[in-house]
């Protein structure tokens, strides 16, 4: 018997840490990147990325302004998710409502239960999640929480 996806997470977070667990849930999507954000209270610090082409993550991955990303409205409202954003009215007049077009973001937790920041799948290119994958992302997220970097990977800061 394979263990369940959720097991499977958890068990290579244990053995291999953040980067690889992140790896595993970036290949469940279709979306691009897979990102944990920390968040600082004027913005979001791009911690461990995920790029499906492994290409040089982009510099606007490394800091956004709270009011320029889309983590703000997960930290807001709990969870966010677009599939196109040029057609989301929610996001009209956003910065970067043409450039990032579909996001899913989950806040995520320290051990000690702060907010530490979000998790979060994104892509240049429209891209939907169905609903199963999302509740699993949402289980998912609640995981994250005790393996959680301090500095970047991306900036070192």
């Amino acid at each position: 018997m394979n263990p369940s996806p959720l097991a499977q997470l958890q068990l290579i977070l244990q053995s291999t840490g953040l980067r690889a667990g992140l790896e595993f849930l970036n290949r469940r999507v279709p979306h691009r990147y897979t990102i944990v954000y920390k968040f600082d209270g004027d913005a979001f610090y791009g911690m461990v990325v995920v790029d499906k082409l492994g290409e040089p993550v982009p510099a606007l991955f490394n800091k956004v302004p709270f009011d320029d990303s889309f983590c703000r409205y997960t930290v807001g409202e709990g969870v966010f998710s677009t599939a196109c954003s040029p057609q989301d009215s929610r996001l009209d007049g956003h910065i970067h409502q043409a450039n990032v077009q579909s996001y899913c973001g989950l806040p995520v937790t320290n051990p000690q239960g702060g907010l530490y920041g979000t998790f979060c799948h994104l892509d240049m290119v429209p891209q939907s999640l169905g609903d199963e994958e999302f509740a699993f992302l949402q289980e998912a997220a609640a995981l994250l929480g005790g393996y959680l970097p301090e500095t970047s990977e991306l900036t070192g800061v």
